[in-house]
């Protein structure tokens, strides 16, 4: 392969991840958590939180994906276009984490929590065991409709 083939292949790289970068929302909240700085693109829409992490090559550990879902419901996560693994960390309207899962890219069947969800996040795979997060800890309430604070603030009943 010569210089200027591999060249045009680079080039061809960084326009394709600049492009993915490009088509993500730009509102992030960012928060400190167990010596971490964590930043989540916050993805309202519907077509932003249909596209997710789809065909994005690297994820860095101190970033997300905040789904606000706008009310409860159980939403479904498919994983066929990801390329990374991820953390799914479903949240209730009252910052309860109902579910965690750790969904391996590519993976074909349908991922939906066992109850109601207000919220999902999206990490690298072990990010929400780096933060400590678990089932049944809490995450500020407080913090998703306005961005407040993300701090972990205990259990849930």
């Amino acid at each position: 392969m010569n210089n200027a083939f591999k060249n045009i292949l680079s080039l061809a790289s960084v326009l394709c991840l600049g492009f993915a970068i490009l088509r993500m929302p730009s509102e992030v909240v960012c928060f400190d958590m167990k010596e971490n700085h964590i930043c989540l693109r916050v993805l309202r829409a519907h077509e932003d939180q249909l596209r997710g992490f789809q065909l994005v090559e690297h994820i860095r550990p101190s970033e997300g994906l905040l789904y606000i879902l706008g009310h409860e419901k159980k939403p479904n996560f498919w994983m066929k276009d990801v390329l990374q693994n991820l953390d799914i960390i479903f949240v209730d309207k009252d910052g309860c984490i109902v579910e965690m899962i750790q969904a391996k890219s590519h993976r074909k069947d349908v991922i939906v929590p066992p109850s109601e969800t207000m919220y999902a996040i999206e990490l690298l795979e072990g990010t929400a065991s780096k933060l400590n997060l678990s089932k049944g800890g809490k995450i500020g309430a407080d913090i998703f409709p306005d961005f407040e604070g993300m701090l972990l603030i205990g259990k849930c009943n």
